[in-house]
């Protein structure tokens, strides 16, 4: 799974290929709680967000300041 999750990671567009364009869509579901300490970075669309995003940890959770919070626009499909 992690190399597949690498290998999308490299593409930065789909085109009309559906499948990639389903498999950029897809969710990474886990049958056991995931612990906050292994969120490293959120990747959000614009600076707007960003903004949000970070001042939300920094006011609610501030044991979260080590999370990355990066643009990045590719990600998106707006």
């Amino acid at each position: 799974i992690f190399e597949t999750i690498d290998k999308m990671k490299t593409i930065m567009r789909w085109g009309k290929d559906e499948e990639l364009k389903r498999r950029f869509q897809a969710e990474c579901l886990i049958p056991q709680k995931v612990g906050v300490s292994s969120i490293r970075t959120i990747h959000v669309q614009n600076e707007i967000i960003q903004k949000k995003i970070n001042d939300t940890i920094r006011e609610k959770f501030p044991n979260l300041s080590n999370i990355e919070v990066k643009i990045n626009h590719p990600m998106f499909f707006s």
